[in-house]
């Protein structure tokens, strides 16, 4: 008789332990904070220069140059193929432009660099903003499995529903970004940030991996980054002076629009 009472107490603390272990998942802004707390924050700006993104959508990858700049307040910057003069930028309350050359192509937001969502914003509560403008359902945080660990997940994509959605994997054990989905328009952008570098405090992903609608189409390369980089001018990361150069009165970029998107996609896919 004390044998089995002493196997189902012990079998009792046993489930109860793992049900603590398993039940405790952080409310989403506080899991944001968390992983705030864990890439740091950065002072002003920041930059990923002197990198390459390696394109596979072609029979044999190609290689291109890239550098990437952020100001933590909501600014983004991208010079792709330096040599060509391939530009996009975009700001925290929506405005973008993509340039090809001396080319404006459009203004609408590239998918293609949501990556930049998790990585450019100092503020847990503008970060939450943002994740639920792409579609993330902030009351829904589960423990799920990915790649053989256990992630917080904030929000979630039913592949059933065409609406915008958008889930964020966190890792359980470093809070630091894993995996980004966004579902826009019936297309799915992911992003896995791997390899994570530090300069400072701060803390950047060495790779960043893209993928279109599950298959990966590019990977984006950075040996270092600048924690303390500053812009040359103030029109730096400013889209409104930007615009003012490459858009002239014979512009209309809404004309052959299919066209010029497909522009987009062979520079920034």
């Amino acid at each position: 008789m004390k044998k089995k009472t002493f196997i189902l107490t012990t079998t009792l603390i046993f489930f109860s332990f793992a049900l603590k272990s398993y039940a405790f998942i952080p409310e989403s802004e506080k899991l944001i904070c968390f992983m705030l707390e864990k890439t740091d924050t950065c002072s002003s700006y920041f930059s990923a220069e002197y990198g390459t993104i390696l394109h596979f959508a072609e029979k044999k990858p190609v290689e291109t140059d890239i550098e990437l700049y952020y100001s933590c307040s909501g600014d983004f910057r991208a010079d792709t193929g330096l040599k060509s003069g391939s530009l996009y930028m975009e700001t925290l309350s929506g405005k973008s432009l993509t340039v090809s050359g001396d080319e404006l192509i459009s203004e609408e937001i590239s998918g293609y660099f949501y990556f930049k969502d998790i990585l450019w914003l100092d503020d847990c509560k503008n970060l939450a903003e943002l994740l639920e403008k792409r579609g993330c359902l902030l009351s829904s945080v589960r423990l799920d499995r990915k790649d053989g660990k256990i992630f917080y997940v904030i929000g979630e994509i039913d592949k059933d529903k065409k609406k915008d959605q958008a889930e964020l994997y966190v890792d359980k054990e470093s809070f630091l970004p894993y995996f980004y989905n966004v579902s826009k328009n019936g297309k799915l952008y992911s992003f896995r940030y791997l390899d994570w570098l530090k300069s400072g405090s701060l803390r950047y992903p060495g790779i960043i991996e893209i993928y279109s609608d599950g298959v990966i189409t590019r990977r984006i390369e950075t040996e270092s980054f600048n924690s303390s980089f500053e812009p040359g001018s103030e029109n730096f990361f400013s889209v409104d002076k930007n615009l003012k150069i490459y858009k002239t009165d014979e512009s209309d970029i809404d004309e052959n629009y299919e066209e010029k998107f497909d522009s987009i996609d062979k520079i920034f896919q």
